[in-house]
């Protein structure tokens, strides 16, 4: 059985779920805290960030790993492209949103506006979040330049990219934080299509009453 490791919170984690419901396949969350894990978790995960996987085959780590592997395992419905530009193009968005974009819009806003105040009792950083939010519109500038009116990062076909990149933003929204139509309008319309496609709008619903948890009380 494939088994995913983590979060669903996680952008990361939701990345994967995403990856396995385009493809079909049945899977089942092993849920793991992902500031909080077990000492038993580094056996799956040596570096103790989720999510993990494991199937009947392997155990591995790393979302964009995993994804690799899904797409290989279950070759119908591709994520991937094959045309040697738009795959270039699709495994840098990935990765950009994967580091520069996660780094700002989740240990700086999320993290501090909905996880900190809830797992570890303390407010958020006033400072940090400014920072971040002070860093996100030259992040917004370069998507924007490589965005089309597709409805799609990249190409005419759904790709990884697009199980990444909005995943980011929603953990954003979820703190509050919403791209400007007027400033960025083919990211915020991408977003706003990409947020609407059954594979996201399926993963909301599921995280809906986590979020309800984490709201003070």
């Amino acid at each position: 059985m494939n088994t995913v490791y983590g979060a669903i919170l996680s952008p990361f984690v939701r990345k994967v779920l995403m990856t396995l419901e385009h493809k079909g396949a049945e899977y089942r969350i092993e849920p793991v805290r992902p500031f909080k894990n077990a000492e038993s978790f580094a056996r799956i995960s040596p570096l103790r960030k989720v999510p993990a996987f494991s199937d009947e085959y392997l155990t591995v780590a790393d979302s964009s790993v995993i994804c690799d592997y899904l797409e290989n395992k279950y070759p119908h419905n591709p994520l991937y492209p094959k045309n040697p530009v738009e795959r270039a193009k699709v495994l840098w968005l990935e990765e950009f949103a994967d580091t520069r974009l996660q780094e700002t819009l989740g240990p700086g806003l999320f993290f501090e506006k909905i996880v900190a105040p809830a797992m570890f009792k303390r407010a958020p950083d006033t400072a940090l979040i400014t920072r971040s939010i002070t860093a996100m519109p030259a992040l917004q500038d370069y998507l924007e330049s490589e965005l089309t009116h597709s409805p799609f990062a990249v190409g005419g076909e759904l790709s990884i990219v697009d199980l990444t990149l909005p995943g980011v933003f929603l953990n954003g929204r979820y703190a509050g934080y919403e791209v400007d139509a007027r400033r960025w309008p083919k990211l915020a319309q991408y977003l706003r299509g990409m947020l609407e496609h059954p594979l996201y709008v399926g993963r909301m619903e599921d995280e809906r009453a986590m979020l309800e948890a984490l709201k003070p009380r």
